[in-house]
């Protein structure tokens, strides 16, 4: 069985390598995204990333409006209940 303290050192040098292999992956990811929103192609911000973007978008505007038109609703129910 191996000792506890080359244990520690694999681990060690494991997250080392790791670290260093996802760091640069994740910045060499981070600068492609910020050149994509950074174009001047005259799509608002927050639709640029995609498809994906615009779902969530149209979603959180009809999520919103249906929202208003249930609150008018329950005031309607409470101004008219019989």
């Amino acid at each position: 069985m191996a000792s506890k303290s080359s244990l520690v050192k694999l681990c060690q040098l494991t997250r080392t390598y790791s670290t260093e292999a996802s760091r640069a992956t994740v910045r060499q990811a981070l600068q492609k995204r910020q050149q994509l929103f950074q174009q001047d192609n005259g799509v608002p911000v927050h639709l640029k990333g995609g498809y994906f973007d615009s779902i969530l978008y149209r979603g959180t505007v009809v999520s919103a409006f249906a929202g208003f038109v249930y609150s008018l609703y329950s005031y309607y129910l409470i101004k008219y209940r019989k």
